[in-house]
């Protein structure tokens, strides 16, 4: 088993786990049907991720401690750079599940030096007319 650390980035409001051991970066973002972190117990965060405690340094971010109405998605991207300056990460392989695929899209876009490798899984480019009502757009 490997160890969680809890963290927070208080210019940000972030919530940020690490675990693993490996020699390279591993960020994973996560989408709206994944609670909180700070409600994840370290057994869920270990059964569901545990496979990459080996081979990377692994960092699972939260949102912001408070979503402001209007926020986009661009802001959740640029939420994530500000985090990476302030851990002193310069790349990393990067994995967006969900609502976390689409911020990942954009933090590629906008931030493509940070982006060693992107996998997107059940994700959007963009919203369309089926994905609108229920992202209250």
């Amino acid at each position: 088993m490997f160890s969680i650390q809890r963290n927070h980035l208080s210019e940000q409001g972030v919530d940020y786990i690490t675990f693993g051991k490996g020699n390279k970066t591993l960020i994973i973002i996560t989408g709206l049907s994944l609670q909180r972190l700070g409600d994840m117990s370290n057994l869920a965060i270990y059964s569901l991720f545990s496979r990459y405690a080996r081979e990377y340094k692994v960092y699972l971010f939260d949102r912001r401690d408070h979503i402001e109405e209007g926020i986009t998605i661009e802001d959740m991207a640029d939420d994530l750079y500000q985090s990476l300056q302030e851990l002193h990460i310069d790349n990393a392989s990067i994995i967006g599940i969900s609502q976390g695929g689409m911020i990942a899209q954009l933090f590629a876009i906008k931030y493509p030096q940070k982006v060693k490798s992107l996998v997107l899984a059940l994700t959007l480019s963009r919203n369309n007319t089926i994905e609108k009502p229920l992202a209250g757009g």
